[in-house]
């Protein structure tokens, strides 16, 4: 018989050990003996034997300490399947004796703290709650032990709320938090304005603040505590990034950004070897690892279905991840790994979980995310030229329902409408008649859904990024659905808008304090229109009828509103403004006759909690409160005050545009709802296989 190294027992590695000399052993032949275990293991099914090889390899290699951590953690999970009570011993010694190797002993401590769970909990089955948080809408994460949670509450201040007993402290203005793998701080942003922000990390103890002078959304923190991975989106092109929390050059991680684009959610493995995220490639959206220090990702689903938004337990022997894999549903999947590598076949570990987003996994178990739904359409209603009123009822325009509120624009004789949607994952441009009809797709890429313009019948103009081009305008055919780049420029942030006649854009340019710009639609005569003023964030051109002017959304301080630019002289002047916290200014639409712009608000609320709320989403929890946007209109001169323009459909209004005979205003409106949850005791049991019924696994 042929002996192979997966079919070695125990005696004979420890004869080989010996053979090769207890001093001095190489890494090679350490890594050797470690497959060699595994294989016995894994391949083979003799788990004690498995066992026995590894504790030979900890004697042999006491002097390695990297090497006996690695099969000491190995042998404790060998154990554990077994249900030897002996695994908790050897835990409890990784912990104890090596704590210097950070990614073992977290694992170590993770398993540990998933013992606590009691087991009459554990019997009963996975439990689901609701979090009652009134909340903003700035990301949600769960302490490492699973008992409370932080997040941006209704006055944009970061919270930290005890699950259990409900008590609440608030820190600074702050988004986006996560946790250090400790439990002792918090990694957030703090936004100066939409395109400045800086992360923080604070003390939940002290509340003491670090200013790490650097801009980005801190997304994931290293299990050995050393690196906060962070996003950069308005970089050029943005950037994935690592952070070393105790100080030290930042480091850019190589990951092509648009692909990864897709979850929206990076994280480490609980080894800090990998990074996960998912990627649109070959038609398919599927999760991958890149390794942390460089080399190709390696492909861990690989399915015609949407494979998104992985996860990790934190004993690193699962991974989590969102799938439409059965027709008509979105289940909560999972794949085993060993080593950081998947082992086996993808299952169910929960069905029909919704319309979720995961948001953390706390060491003990408890999944932590958000499930909602979008409501929004396309509608148009009827106007008055003369007293720009509504004239009956709003319309919805055909049967495509937007998974944000995205911009929708007339063509420039007014017969039909495009939008982007991207609820496909990569946003697409489509074009339908102006009642709603005929709706198709032209053209999809990395367009940014924000206001893009319509320029002439035949040319749609939108900004984008890639990593191939850098910031661009695309300019899209809406009759031969080709894509060319009209120019690029790495400074393009977005909202184009055509003026009268098709020749000339507006749009904001500018890395981190952004100004409005005009340029002829092959980029020639690039022009700053607006003033240099460090002090004045401005967004949302539109060009008057005539061309001679440019309105625009403005905020300074506490005061917000809409200017009106003469493009001649240069000359600006505020059409209307307020110091109150709901009356920001977002979009703009001038009407024909040039006398009345439209633009939407925020909408302020009294919320059941007694207390004002306004956000920058139409949101709504198991609490009752909500949040909502309005259209609104002003004179362009004269009278500063503004009239609602009302909609009657009972959510909220975005985006309104006069259409070109003035007799219509289209707009986008609806509403999101969503809820946070906390699911409890779902876990499969080590060694789980797939629930060939699809009804998760088998316990």
């Amino acid at each position: 018989m042929r002996l192979t190294t997966r079919t070695v027992p125990a005696l004979l590695v420890a004869v080989l050990l010996l053979a090769i000399g207890l001093a001095g052993q190489s890494t090679e032949s350490a890594q050797a003996l470690l497959r060699t275990a595994m294989d016995t293991a894994v391949v083979d099914g003799d788990l004690r034997a498995a066992i026995t090889q590894y504790r030979t390899i900890v004697e042999t290699f006491e002097t390695d300490r990297a090497v006996a951590a690695t099969a000491l953690v190995q042998m404790a999970d060998l154990y554990e399947k077994l249900g030897d009570g002996q695994f908790r011993d050897v835990y409890e010694r990784i912990v104890r004796e090596f704590a210097d190797q950070t990614a073992r002993a977290a694992t170590a401590r993770a398993r540990l703290a998933a013992l606590t769970v009691p087991q009459t909990v554990a019997a009963a089955g996975p439990t689901l709650q609701e979090l009652t948080l009134a909340f903003y809408n700035g990301g949600f994460a769960l302490s490492p032990d699973g008992s409370q949670v932080a997040y941006q509450n209704v006055n944009g201040t970061l919270a930290v709320r005890d699950i259990r007993s409900g008590a609440e402290q608030e820190f600074g203005q702050g988004v986006s938090p996560i946790w250090s793998p400790d439990g002792t701080q918090i990694a957030f942003s703090r936004y100066e304005n939409y395109w400045n922000y800086e992360i923080l990390i604070v003390s939940v103890d002290t509340g003491n603040e670090q200013h790490r002078e650097v801009n980005g959304e801190p997304v994931d923190w290293s299990r050995d505590g050393r690196f906060i991975l962070y996003l950069d989106r308005f970089g050029d092109p943005p950037t994935l990034n690592l952070l070393p929390v105790g100080g030290g050059r930042e480091r850019r991680i190589d990951l092509d950004w648009w692909n990864g684009y897709v979850s929206g959610a990076y994280r480490f493995s609980p080894d800090g070897q990998y990074i996960t995220y998912a990627s649109r490639q070959d038609g398919n959206t599927d999760i991958y690892l890149l390794p942390i220090e460089g080399g190709e990702s390696v492909r861990v689903t690989d399915d015609l279905a949407r494979d998104y938004d992985p996860i990790w337990t934190a004993d690193g022997r699962l991974l989590l991840f969102l799938s439409n894999r059965t027709a008509g549903r979105t289940d909560l999947w999972g794949v085993s790994t060993r080593e950081g590598m998947p082992v086996g076949d993808p299952f169910v570990v929960r069905a029909d979980v919704g319309t979720v987003g995961l948001f953390s996994l706390s060491d003990n178990g408890r999944l932590l995310f958000g499930r909602g739904r979008a409501e929004f359409s396309i509608y148009v209603t009827a106007i008055d030229p003369a007293t720009h009123e509504p004239v009956g009822r709003s319309v919805k325009l055909g049967n495509r329902p937007l998974s944000n509120p995205s911009q929708a624009t007339w063509s420039p004789d007014g017969q039909r409408i495009a939008y982007i949607d991207t609820t496909g994952g990569m946003p697409a441009l489509h074009v339908m008649a102006a009642d709603g009809t005929e709706d198709r797709e032209i053209a999809a890429g990395p367009f940014n859904s924000g206001p893009f313009g319509w320029c002439t019948e035949e040319h749609v103009y939108v900004q984008g990024r890639s990593p191939a081009t850098g910031r661009a305008i695309y300019r899209l055919s809406v009759s031969t659905n080709e894509q060319e780049i009209a120019f690029r420029n790495g400074e393009i942030l977005g909202h184009v808008a055509c003026s009268p006649g098709g020749r000339r854009l507006a749009f904001l340019r500018g890395s981190r304090k952004p100004q409005i710009y005009t340029a002829d639609v092959d980029g020639n005569n690039l022009r700053q229109v607006t003033f240099a003023d460090e002090d004045t964030t401005v967004s949302y051109p539109a060009w008057s009828p005539d061309g001679a002017e440019l309105s625009f959304s403005f905020s300074r301080g506490d005061t917000g509103g809409v200017m009106v630019l003469s493009l001649d002289d240069g000359a600006v002047r505020e059409a209307t403004s307020s110091t109150d916290v709901e009356h920001r200014f977002y979009g703009s639409s001038w009407s024909p006759d040039g006398r009345r712009i439209a633009w939407y608000s925020r909408v302020c609320q009294a919320s059941q909690l007694g207390i004002s709320r306004c956000g920058i989403q139409a949101l709504s929890n198991a609490s009752g409160d909500s949040m909502s946007f309005e259209i609104r209109t002003s004179a362009v001169r004269g009278d500063p005050s503004y009239q609602v323009f009302p909609v009657n459909l009972g959510g909220s209004a975005y985006q309104p545009q006069w259409s070109p005979d003035g007799t219509k205003m289209l707009f986008i409106a609806g509403h999101y709802v969503a809820r946070i949850l906390l699911l409890d005791n779902f876990l499969p049991d080590a060694g789980t296989e797939a629930d060939v019924n699809g009804q998760g696994p088998s316990r």
